[in-house]
């Protein structure tokens, strides 16, 4: 028997600042950095709006990375973090904690730069592999949960937000680009084998990186 479509509550938040993202470096998959202080600070000092109240928040589910987990339990102390494999951040190869000032001059982060990010990194990934398994991941996660769950937030990278927002509404991949600590409130319908984008606001808006 089919379920039928259900409304869900889903908030997308970017992980808190590490060293790495200080130093606007490129931090990925191979880079797992714990929060910084400052980090840490800003996600404690949050203010949460009045429609997102954290407690009503059913489950909270992860990047497995340490910045996602460690931001997952500033914001949802009395929440267990469930670790989503797919939901890693992008491997940016040869480009991994490097930033703009030291790639400048190299060849090959031109070309990709000129690409728009599309372009296969050496030792890294592409994009559209990127979104791919990123969409897939939060796909199967929001056709599974317990019909119990009516609101729950997933804490990942600012990447795996822009693949899912920009799937959803297809908008432009950067028109959702977030700061650290910044998101998104997704209202959706989900059955077995459907899920509708609903609406969506922008949360925790604030000056970042």
């Amino acid at each position: 028997m089919t379920r039928e479509q259900r409304t869900i509550t889903c908030y997308l938040i970017r992980h808190g600042k590490t060293e790495g993202n200080l130093q606007k470096k490129y931090i990925g998959c191979k880079s797992d950095e714990d929060l910084c202080p400052q980090g840490e600070e800003e996600l404690a000092q949050l203010q949460f709006p009045r429609n997102f109240p954290v407690e009503a928040v059913d489950a909270v589910y992860t990047s497995p990375m340490k910045r996602a987990v460690q931001t997952a339990l500033i914001l949802f102390p009395d929440k267990t973090p469930i670790p989503q494999p797919g939901l890693t951040e992008m491997n940016f190869g040869i480009f991994e904690g490097k930033n703009y000032e030291e790639l400048k001059h190299n060849e090959v982060y031109r070309r990709w730069i000129d690409s728009g990010g599309r372009m296969a990194i050496p030792e890294g990934e592409d994009l559209s592999s990127f979104q791919t398994r990123t969409i897939a991941s939060f796909e199967h996660l929001v056709h599974h949960i317990q019909d119990s769950i009516t609101s729950l937030a997933i804490v990942c990278h600012g990447g795996n937000i822009m693949s899912i927002m920009s799937h959803l509404f297809s908008e432009e991949y950067y028109h959702f680009q977030v700061g650290n600590g910044e998101g998104y409130q997704l209202i959706l319908g989900v059955s077995e084998d459907e899920l509708t984008a609903i609406s969506y606001h922008r949360l925790f808006p604030r000056c970042s990186p």
